[in-house]
């Protein structure tokens, strides 16, 4: 069956209650094919994730959309918006569990100004990150990459790889998996650029907001027969919480 966009989740732990109840809201809202996978290793995992997109042939973006992120149907709308007026790597904003920093990084001449406009960046998070099917295609062939594993379960392009760097700005840094994979976009001569009207919630043991809020999330031991009943009572608050969405935003079916 043939979409417009893909989901691919990395999934190396258990998927976050509130994101589950944001895809359920988002499956009422678009017709998208979901990946979901654990390989171990989130830099594998994406590669991956982008080499069955690629092969799959059934869509023509692949939004990356973390375990842990929670969002709106509307917050896919907007990346799709972008894709389809011409960016080929774009993404939202939400902060990184450590510290209160954007998990996106601006271009080494200051900070970003989060004005709900759509802002080149130097490397953009890959948490909630849209990607063509188009920029893929021109990696693997502009920059040679090999196919790792080939035929096996762990088949992959290195689209995404963990590096030392030396960046004209910032000096010797250590690039993320995703930073890398801004890095190789521009030597195809593709820009990364993130939507600031896209504000994100990132779960930990809290739940992290751009604007500096937490909600604080409490954990305590609890038994199995309690962790099973929780279980149940959780799948029934996704549920509710994906109607809760789809009342605030209503249905935007493409």
């Amino acid at each position: 069956m043939r979409y417009e966009f893909a989901v691919g989740t990395s999934a190396t732990a258990d998927i976050a209650i509130g994101t589950v109840g944001s895809m359920m809201a988002l499956y009422k809202a678009y017709e998208f094919g979901w990946d979901i996978m654990g390989a171990g290793d989130v830099t594998r995992t994406r590669n991956i994730l982008a080499t069955r997109f690629l092969k799959a042939n059934e869509a023509q973006y692949l939004i990356y959309i973390d375990r842990d992120l929670v969002f709106k149907p509307t917050d896919v709308g907007r990346l799709l918006e972008g894709l389809r007026g011409g960016y080929d790597l774009i993404g939202g904003c939400y902060i990184i569990k450590s510290a209160p920093n954007l998990a996106s990084s601006g271009n080494g001449q200051g900070n970003l100004v989060l004005d709900g406009t759509v802002q080149e960046v130097k490397y953009l998070a890959s948490g909630f990150m849209g990607v063509t099917r188009t920029l893929l295609e021109k990696m693997v062939v502009e920059l040679d990459l090999p196919v790792m594993h080939r035929g096996g379960d762990m088949e992959a392009y290195p689209f995404f790889e963990q590096m030392r760097h030396n960046d004209p700005d910032w000096g010797d840094m250590w690039l993320s998996e995703d930073y890398d994979f801004c890095a190789k976009a521009r030597q195809v001569g593709v820009k990364s650029y993130l939507d600031t009207s896209i504000r994100l919630g990132h779960l930990g043991n809290a739940l992290w907001r751009v604007d500096g809020s937490i909600e604080s999330r409490h954990r305590r031991e609890i038994s199995v027969e309690g962790k099973r009943a929780i279980s149940e009572i959780l799948k029934k608050e996704a549920l509710l919480e994906s109607e809760r969405i789809e009342g605030e935003v209503g249905v935007v079916r493409s």
